[in-house]
């Protein structure tokens, strides 16, 4: 029997991927990689589009030297990610490829140029350009440790102003963020085995964590104290 051609929304990128996240309504990141330069894998954080039936290819690649990405967490406004590495995590500018933006605006209307797609920024344009938001000396992105092992998965507060992390030892921190750098916050520890994921609530009072061993651990984000789930 004859293979099942692959449906058009399933592409290859060229390396292991780790993390995924939405830029936009329709574009988003893709990160992974090999790993050490030796291994002929390339890491990277790519852009892509989905239009509701399509994945585009790579769009636009941005590298990250040595190490894959292991997560990726947008900022609450989506002008910047958060690349996890291990322990460490860098910020890079996610910004509008002002080809792509000045052809989208001239299509607004029917009687108005044509979008991008069919414009002067051609069919394979990205609509996101990223870059490290800070240069270490080396011209890498610059690093800060939020942990001493790995980050798991990651999220922000409404504000940007907190960075609640979930380890790979079970501990959930919680981090003061600002200035594109980390400070010293406060560590519960709620699980025996890795946190596998976490989210705020929409007022930041909250955060849920859940990790391999199963359950989820409700937290109140002040104090850092387990609570109890409300009664249905």
């Amino acid at each position: 029997m004859a293979p099942k051609k692959p449906k058009p929304n399933t592409k290859k990128f060229g390396m292991p991927l780790y993390a995924s996240a939405w830029a936009d309504e329709r574009s988003l990141l893709v990160a992974g990689g090999g790993g050490k330069k030796s291994s002929g894998i390339p890491n990277r954080v790519c852009v892509a589009t989905f239009d509701g039936e399509t994945l585009s290819e790579p769009l636009f690649s941005c590298h990250t030297d040595e190490t894959a990405p292991q997560a990726l967490v947008m900022f609450p406004d989506n002008s910047r990610v958060l690349c996890v590495f291990g322990g460490d995590v860098a910020v890079y500018d996610v910004t509008r490829d002002p080809a792509t933006a000045e052809d989208e605006a001239l299509g607004e209307d029917e009687n108005a140029d044509p979008p991008a797609s069919q414009s002067r920024a051609g069919a394979g344009a990205s609509p996101y350009v990223v870059k490290p938001a800070r240069l270490a000396a080396d011209g890498s992105a610059a690093r800060s440790t939020v942990a001493d092992c790995d980050v798991k998965c990651a999220a922000f507060s409404s504000d940007g102003a907190k960075l609640a992390v979930g380890l790979e030892d079970g501990r959930v921190c919680i981090c003061e963020w600002a200035d594109d750098d980390d400070r010293a916050g406060t560590v519960w520890r709620g699980h025996r085995l890795s946190v596998t994921g976490l989210a705020l609530t929409a007022d930041d009072a909250t955060a849920y964590s859940v990790s391999k061993e199963g359950g989820i651990v409700r937290w109140d984000v002040e104090t850092g104290a387990r609570t109890k789930f409300p009664r249905a």
